[in-house]
């Protein structure tokens, strides 16, 4: 099996799909953010010492050194803004980019832990912004997008598991 790899923004559900894609194939799965801080420490203490540029190369460095097979990874929302990041991921596997409306990544984010800002504003009022510069690029790079606004984290893994099998 080659890689799944999960596209996309934030609050669309790569890390709670992944790990059901993961258990439904009984393999190995990852997270380029854990792995990423693994690395260079907590994630958003780096980001504001050292700013996303920097944070952009490490992740790139990160990418550039992988070597997996028979596993899902999950990457963290602006990977696709490197097109050396998705080249690489690209020859690992499949890639799927989870897409959902703003106003359901809004409700989303309100529950989960606070991040920082891509734009410098605050994280809700920079999703539209964001999601109109990325969403070209996630659809570049996918192999096949699955809208999650209206799926449950099982839903869109069995669209997964009937798209990639």
């Amino acid at each position: 099996m080659n890689c799944i790899i999960l596209i996309g923004y934030r609050g669309v559900g790569k890390s709670t799909i992944a790990k059901a894609v993961a258990a439904k194939l009984e393999c190995k799965q990852i997270s380029l953010d854990t792995l990423l801080s693994e690395k260079i420490g907590n994630l958003q203490a780096f980001i504001k010492e050292n700013g996303w540029e920097k944070f952009r190369e490490e992740e790139s460095e990160l990418i550039e050194h992988l070597a997996y097979s028979n596993t899902v990874i999950d990457c963290g929302g602006g990977v696709v803004e490197s097109e050396k990041n998705m080249n690489y991921l690209s020859a690992l596997g499949t890639i799927f980019y989870l897409r959902a409306s703003s106003q359901v990544i809004k409700e989303r984010l309100i529950t989960t832990n606070p991040r920082l800002s891509l734009s410098g504003t605050t994280v809700f009022n920079e999703i539209d912004e964001v999601l109109a510069r990325r969403d070209p690029l996630y659809r570049k790079y996918a192999d096949y997008v699955i809208d999650t606004t209206i799926l449950s984290p099982d839903d869109s893994c069995e669209k997964i598991m009937s798209l990639y099998l």
